[in-house]
């Protein structure tokens, strides 16, 4: 198969049609097996037959579709974000799995609010954030706090402001933010995980 050298990561995760950089999207549809093909598109207009694809948050999502819907072309999946949708009781799962999907049930109760509000009044909480970067920092810092381990301590304050203005391994630390609040764990697991390709 050749080493790893040869192959490339693929980590867009950043630059979403809609988010970040991109500019807005002119059509619906941009589902994530439709992005998932966009992204396989440019992997191989870059020149890439074959190449492992990583993704945190969306870019789980989407890296996963990747391994369903092009495998040929994908040599492995790496997720550092894996949502469990489990209904009813799992007795089958550890108690620390049980808790995992506890906290799942409690953040799709209490904290996911967020979620509604961009997927139903895209525009006036848009335009209430556009406005005002005061309301913008609050609005990110607070996922920032809620979603690292150990609060907005977790994440270097300049990082985080620069942001503001994506298989299955275990760590003690780190949390929705695994790139930036543990990268070297992070890394390290992503060249363990591709290493097995060469």
């Amino acid at each position: 198969m050749g080493t790893i050298e040869e192959f490339r990561i693929a980590i867009p995760q950043a630059d979403l049609d809609g988010f970040g950089f991109s500019g807005p999207t002119r059509e619906r549809g941009w589902n994530v097996n439709r992005i998932a093909r966009a992204w396989d598109e440019l992997m191989r207009r870059l020149g890439y037959a074959r190449y492992g694809a990583q993704g945190g948050d969306w870019g789980s999502g989407i890296s996963r579709e990747l391994g369903v819907i092009v495998p040929e072309h994908v040599i492995g999946v790496h997720l550092n974000m894996l949502s469990p949708y489990v209904s009813g009781d799992a007795p089958e799962l550890d108690a620390r799995d049980q808790e995992r999907v506890e906290r799942l049930r409690r953040f799709r109760l209490a904290g996911s609010g967020y979620g509604a509000i961009q997927a139903t009044r895209p525009q006036t909480v848009g335009y209430g954030l556009t406005d005002s970067p005061a309301g913008q920092l609050a609005w990110i810092a607070e996922k920032f706090g809620e979603w690292t381990d150990g609060g907005l301590g977790a994440v270097d304050r300049d990082q985080m402001l620069a942001d503001i203005a994506e298989y299955w391994s275990e760590f003690d630390r780190g949390g929705h933010f695994a790139a930036m609040e543990e990268p070297d764990l992070l890394v390290a697991d992503v060249r363990e995980f591709f290493r097995r390709f060469r």
